[in-house]
């Protein structure tokens, strides 16, 4: 098995894994098998990937690995149905492979067919604010989420681009995207954009921030521990059961940040609690 279609594998084992997982959980009638799931996400995958056969990334890499990566955050993030993955794994075989709409819609269902529709149009005319872009999306909600996963992963792989160009992207992405995120309350992704985006649109402070805030980290490590404990301490007199206490410090955003962490005694992080 050749090293790209060893990869293409692990990634379609990684998002079934995920679809399985979320549909144990929900206890869903009918819920089916991992086989099942891995053949469903296969058959999409082969489709993508033939569609996209001819077309390399500015990383290198075969395309297809593109939309299997947004896929896959997407199941991370509980978008695990049928329609939603196989529209993770179409979004971009309109504009870029010549497919039409009916194709996908006899293919795939009419559902797959006009979300694909919706995030090739946003692409071909992209919208010039935030107020814009969700006016585009808010008749059907899966075409955002889809959308700021795209972007995610654009972001992620972002250094292929030159400065200039990466300087554009990440100012779009903390323009439109950061702030949908916030809307639809995806505070992970949201502060994972300000990361990828902060390094780019303020890279000297941004390296101040970093050292600064190791720094913090360093001296911080028995206050957080000690307020972790006091709130297990609290959960268990209260019988409250709790997975995990996640630690998450707060992103770069703006040269604000970076002044507030000089004053003393300023901690910029947050305790998410799995209940």
């Amino acid at each position: 098995m050749s090293q790209n279609l060893a990869k293409q594998k692990k990634l379609i084992e990684k998002i079934a894994f995920n679809i399985i997982e979320q549909e144990m959980r929900t206890v869903v009638q009918g819920q089916r098998t991992y086989p099942e799931i891995y053949m469903d996400v296969r058959k999409t995958v082969d489709y993508a990937a033939r569609i996209h056969k001819k077309q390399i990334r500015k990383n290198g890499e075969p395309y297809i690995f593109h939309p299997l990566h947004v896929a896959l955050i997407a199941a991370e993030n509980g978008m695990v149905d049928k329609i939603s993955i196989d529209s993770c794994m179409l979004h971009d075989v309109i504009e870029d492979g010549g497919v039409s709409r009916k194709e996908i819609s006899e293919l795939f269902g009419e559902e797959v067919a006009e979300i694909v529709e919706g995030l090739t149009k946003i692409r071909m005319h992209k919208a010039e604010s935030y107020d814009k872009f969700f006016s585009h999306t808010v008749h059907n909600p899966r075409v955002a989420y889809i959308k700021i996963f795209d972007r995610l992963h654009n972001l992620r792989t972002l250094w292929p681009h030159s400065p200039s160009k990466q300087v554009i992207i990440a100012e779009e992405s903390m323009e439109i995207y950061h702030k949908l995120c916030i809307r639809l309350c995806l505070t992970d992704i949201a502060n994972e954009i300000e990361s990828l985006c902060a390094p780019v649109l303020y890279p000297d402070k941004f390296d101040q921030f970093s050292a600064r805030l190791q720094q913090i980290q360093k001296w911080s490590g028995d206050i957080i521990n000690s307020f972790k404990m006091n709130v297990l301490e609290k959960c268990h007199e209260n019988d409250v059961k709790i997975r995990k206490i996640r630690v998450q410090w707060k992103p770069f955003l703006d040269i604000s940040d970076y002044e507030l962490m000089q004053v003393p005694g300023v901690l910029l992080f947050l305790s998410l609690i799995h209940i």
